[in-house]
């Protein structure tokens, strides 16, 4: 009874942020109530049978107890990442936290400022868990991310937005060029804006998919010559990305000159308006609010 009543304890306090984030904001309630069967169910059906194997272990030691039954929590829940991925972060704090709760069931806590070296422990385990719990997070991410790896030609002194439509039927795939994808824009006039100086857009169509992930994409101005010469950071705005049915489109803002961190971050404010007309003239739906 004493680790069921753990198990519970520990998922209802693991559950409590994602409860009242739900409550703030109700799209999150699907993610709270799938994050708290996984977590009830893994505290039971884990979380129990690896706390009594830690008992077992650890109740011939008359020092060093609290310490080990810790670090026989972290491991076990650690082992998860290669069942769960970076959902192992969150076993790692739910055994930390059935670890605490079966303790203080159990009444190890009762002199708990009276014995520094019960401090000491309980102090090391959390830090154990919390670090290791937050390293396989990172490793994770860091071994499961998916990069863009998008190789962009823009025509020479081009400035304005860059529109690229992907999940287009019949038009072509993207050609590779080593693990990059080939970007080979072209400029379109917009009848829209044919009284501006910017009725030239730049933009691609292809039946590829459209990759979302680290940022590992490359921009080139390509001469009359067929000659690529890169395009600074400081002279590239990120600006939307959204979606019309199945086709995706991203849009992009390139400036030959005047860069800098103001528009690399805020983008310019005349290619905003041109690329409301150019995906109306596309027939896409303009997004605003939505971040690549």
């Amino acid at each position: 009874m004493r680790k069921f009543l753990a198990a519970v304890y520990s998922t209802l306090l693991f559950s409590l942020y994602y409860f009242i984030l739900a409550l703030i904001e109700p799209e999150h309630i699907g993610f709270f109530i799938i994050l708290f069967s996984i977590s009830i169910a893994g505290n039971i059906i884990y979380g129990i049978p690896v706390s009594l194997l830690s008992d077992y272990v650890t109740k011939k030691l008359t020092k060093g107890r609290l310490f080990s039954a810790g670090i026989i929590h972290i491991i076990f829940g650690s082992l998860l990442v290669f069942f769960i991925g970076g959902f192992a972060f969150f076993a790692i704090i739910c055994a930390v936290l059935f670890f605490f709760f079966d303790e203080l069931l159990k009444g190890s806590f009762k002199t708990f400022w009276k014995k520094p070296i019960i401090v000491m422990e309980f102090t090391i385990v959390i830090l154990l868990g919390v670090s290791s719990s937050f390293w396989w997070l990172g490793y994770n991410i860091e071994e499961t991310r998916e990069e863009t790896n998008t190789i962009f030609l823009i025509p020479d002194d081009y400035e304005g937005s860059v529109m690229v439509f992907y999940n287009v039927p019949e038009e072509p795939p993207l050609d590779k060029e080593g693990e990059y994808s080939i970007v080979p824009l072209k400029l379109e006039t917009i009848p829209q804006l044919h009284m501006t100086n910017m009725d030239e857009v730049a933009t691609y169509s292809t039946s590829s998919r459209q990759v979302l992930g680290y940022i590992t994409d490359e921009y080139y101005y390509v001469d009359e010559n067929g000659e690529r010469i890169a395009i600074d950071g400081s002279c590239i705005y990120h600006a939307n990305s959204g979606s019309d049915g199945n086709i995706e489109y991203s849009v992009y803002q390139i400036k030959a000159s005047g860069c800098g961190e103001n528009f690399k971050w805020d983008g310019h404010a005349p290619y905003f308006d041109q690329t409301r007309e150019a995906l109306k003239y596309f027939n896409y739906g303009y997004k605003e609010k939505k971040s690549l």
